[in-house]
């Protein structure tokens, strides 16, 4: 396929996507993120590719499949945020709780995890970057990477769990 094919197509089809990527996610902005991966993924496979049919069924299919990634990604892994800034407003001892909960947790990182593994989860959870980025930057392999995120994963929760069971 040739690339004026696979922008074209994708470009007629783009409110459809951004809308079968909003339906499964319920978030505009992962629909929006979702669709420019999407667009540089088919990209890359833009040669094999030939007709608008095949073009349209991948980029649904695509679409659909990145959406559902996301969705378990978000549920294997549910995010609390840490800091509430509606909260710390109305009550500074919720804040002083908040930022000793975050001191303890960079202490668990910064004592108990190996440094591969706090650098895999500085740029993993607060730089927000891909296992593919990581696993490069790394010289990894995207499994190792994933493994070593895992670990030090559980290492934190078993360490913060049993300081809570201290106090």
């Amino acid at each position: 396929m040739n690339s004026d094919l696979l922008t074209s197509t994708f470009v007629r089809l783009r409110g459809r996507l951004l809308s079968i990527a909003r339906h499964i996610t319920g978030n505009d902005d992962d629909a929006a993120d979702i669709l420019q991966e999407a667009f540089c993924r088919l990209w890359q496979r833009q040669q094999g590719v030939t007709t608008r049919n095949e073009a349209e069924g991948m980029s649904v299919v695509t679409v659909r499949n990145m959406s559902i990634d996301v969705m378990r990604r978000r549920h294997a892994h549910p995010s609390v945020e840490l800091i509430d800034h509606d909260a710390i407003a109305e009550d500074d001892t919720s804040w002083q709780q908040r930022e000793q909960l975050y001191q303890q947790l960079h202490a668990i990182i910064d004592n108990q995890l190996t440094t591969a593994q706090q650098r895999i989860v500085t740029m993993r959870e607060l730089e927000g970057r891909s296992f593919d980025d990581i696993a490069t930057e790394m010289g990894m392999s995207v499994t190792a990477v994933r493994m070593q995120l895992s670990r030090a994963r559980k290492i934190v929760r078993q360490c913060y769990r049993r300081k809570e069971e201290l106090l």
